[in-house]
Formats: structure tokens, sequence, C-alpha cells
């Protein structure tokens, strides 16, 4: 389960910036997490409830903002699509598409004391 690792590099992160700013207390870490990524919504959040225990972040809460795959055809413009359903090329008339969102994973803020 590679959250797990994820989660780590967030608590990492957030602990790191805690430490800096002297602060005794992590109450929110936000991140923005692309539908497309391959990462598991739910395993991403029980493994920060495991492991933020023992640390800054023991009583912090992680929001999780999803951010849909959206793609761009040459000739048909931008397109929304799930993820489940991607293909690389374009629904409407068979064309290749580029990503414009949907791959990112990112920490938007932490929340501190």
């Amino acid at each position: 389960m590679h959250e797990a690792a994820i989660v780590q590099g967030l608590l990492d992160i957030a602990i790191g910036e805690a430490i800096k700013h002297g602060s005794p207390r992590i109450n929110r870490i936000k991140i923005r997490l692309g539908a497309f990524r391959g990462v598991v919504r739910e395993a991403l959040e029980f493994s920060f409830a495991a492991m933020r225990h023992g640390t800054l972040a023991q009583h912090a809460v992680l929001e999780i903002e999803t951010i849909p795959l959206r793609v761009q055809c040459a000739d048909c413009g931008e397109i929304e699509l799930s993820p489940r359903d991607f293909s690389l090329l374009c629904p409407q008339c068979d064309e290749p598409v580029a990503i414009l969102a949907g791959r990112e994973m990112q920490i938007e803020y932490v929340d501190l004391d």
C-alpha cells in the first residue's frame, strides 16, 4: 500500500513546518489529490488515522480535495472524464488527448496551533 508512504511524506512535511514555526500541534492538513493519481482515498485516510498517533498531528484532520480528470482534445476542446473510463483517445472523435488536470498531489495548507 503506497498510501502509507504518501502519508509518511505528508506527516514529515507538516511536522517539519510545525517545528519550524514553533507550533506544538497540527490541527489540519489539506491536500489536493487528482482523480487520475492512482491513490485510493480510503487507504490514504486509514493510513493517516493510524500514522498520526504519537506525533504533533495526533488530533489533526486530513482534508482531501479531489481534482477531477480533465483532458483536452485538439479538435473537440476540453473534456472531463471519469478515471475509470479513461482512454488517451477523445471519446467524441478518437483523437489523442492531453491531460490538463487530475494528476495533482500537493499540500494546500497545514493549519498549526
